[in-house]
């Protein structure tokens, strides 16, 4: 049985978005049951920061966006 209780959705951002004329946003795990994107996206998430610090880019970073279907294993969300 999976339980699909209330999610929150963890958004990380740059502290300087409106300075920003370039914004990149990176979205992952949208299919809960694909979990490569949102664990390499931990993994590789102070790189990821530090060159679009680097190269003048904003950032907007939802690591996780099905959290209950990849809590379930399953494809779609709760």
């Amino acid at each position: 049985m999976h339980r699909f209780g209330s999610y929150q959705l963890l958004r990380i951002a740059s502290r300087a978005l409106d300075s920003c004329d370039r914004v990149v946003l990176i979205l992952a795990g949208l299919h809960g049951d694909e979990i490569a994107g949102p664990l390499t996206l931990a993994q590789c998430l102070p790189a990821i920061v530090e060159r679009a610090h680097w190269s003048g880019l904003g950032i907007i970073l939802y690591p996780l966006v099905n959290p209950s279907g990849f809590d379930a294993g399953t494809r779609y969300n709760g």
